[in-house]
């Protein structure tokens, strides 16, 4: 519950702060990647109705994570390639 407070205060902090909105879509990124693997590890075959759903479930985590990561890469390459320009 604590990591969530934090994660909010952060992002409200950028939103009302920060003129850059690279940096706050950043933020937003890592409080989504934090949010699912703490759904990942909590995660529990024995909440769904069968395997098979806990299994659509379990793959539709680890999408939006790999997703999420991938939005980072994105992000990171973008802004290196800008600094490099500057």
């Amino acid at each position: 519950m604590l990591f969530i407070i934090v994660e909010v205060y952060q992002t409200v902090v950028a939103y009302t702060q920060e003129s850059e909105t690279r940096r706050i879509v950043r933020l937003v990124i890592y409080t989504g990647v934090i949010a699912m693997v703490r759904k990942a590890i909590i995660f529990r075959t024995g909440e769904y109705a069968s395997e098979r759903s806990a299994l659509f479930a379990a793959a539709a985590y680890t999408l939006i994570i790999l997703g999420l990561a991938a939005l980072l890469v994105v992000e990171r390459r973008t802004r290196e390639a800008a600094t490099d320009a500057i």
